[in-house]
């Protein structure tokens, strides 16, 4: 059994949504004290940020599936954490995402008060 967050952005971001969000996610990144990784959760790696899309994992044994967020439209995402650490920081990403694109939908199986909504 498995923890999830989920993502809907069935319109995609702008150009100037996107580079909003690109800023949000090197912010968090750049904060964050949770080791992060690519999208295999391999040692040693980095997250991928570039013009279409996030992708990020927890390290090693702290990871679990990737997270994606793409400029394109995405009609269902998701990213099971199992509450490993790098949790935390898919929570802001999804936080991030939907700041500055409102039409995202974003829901947990913890319930909307995980993103505050």
């Amino acid at each position: 059994m498995g923890y999830t967050h989920y993502f809907r952005n069935p319109k995609g971001f702008t150009d100037k949504q996107w580079n909003d969000f690109i800023l949000k996610v090197k912010d968090i990144f750049a904060k964050t004290d949770v080791p992060l990784a690519n999208s295999y959760g391999e040692k040693g790696t980095k997250p991928t940020v570039d013009h279409l899309s996030v992708r990020f994992n927890g390290v090693g044994e702290d990871s679990c599936e990737t997270c994606v967020v793409l400029k394109t439209p995405q009609r269902f995402e998701f990213t099971k954490t199992r509450h490993h650490p790098y949790d935390k920081v898919v929570v802001a990403v999804y936080k991030a995402a939907r700041e500055v694109n409102p039409s995202i939908e974003l829901s947990s199986d913890g319930g909307n008060e995980v993103f505050g909504s």
